[in-house]
């Protein structure tokens, strides 16, 4: 599952913990739920956040 997050640069300056907070979102909300009904038990989860050019991904399995 992936969870996008964009930031303004003045705002954040470590992305970090907001990648963290998009894996958090997944596991709150369940976007996983219908891929492990479906027989799919290895799924990774991923969150990418945006500032302007820059890119952070952070992946949890």
């Amino acid at each position: 599952m992936i969870e996008f997050k964009s930031v303004e640069p003045e705002e954040v300056k470590d992305l970090e913990p907001i990648a963290e907070l998009a894996l958090q979102q997944i596991e709150a909300k369940g976007y996983q739920q219908e891929l492990l009904e479906r027989g799919i038990h290895k799924v990774i989860n991923l969150g990418i956040v945006f500032r302007g050019k820059e890119v952070l991904v952070k992946a949890k399995d």
